[in-house]
């Protein structure tokens, strides 16, 4: 079963780890990290995953960026942390 699973910290160590797993094993992965650069790398980089899932990526909303919101409503699924 096809799930979508919201990975925040998803531009480094345990949480771009868990975001290849879950993209590899066709799951719908909404990235979440602080850095614009590195997730952009980060979602380009899981995209191209032979066989993966869908990828969407989502700037964390500290003080300094604007916020963003998934636009996915219900999100079995979620995962990692993001500190601002």
């Amino acid at each position: 079963m096809q799930k979508t699973i919201l990975i925040t910290g998803a531009t480094d160590g345990i949480g771009l780890e868990t975001a290849r797993t879950q993209v590899a094993q066709w799951h719908n992965v909404l990235l979440h990290g602080r850095n614009p650069a590195k997730l952009e790398q980060v979602k380009n980089e899981l995209a191209a995953l032979a066989g993966g899932g869908q990828v969407e990526g989502f700037l964390a909303a500290c003080r300094k960026s604007p916020r963003s919101r998934p636009s996915h409503r219900r999100l079995p699924s979620a995962t990692g942390s993001s500190m601002c």
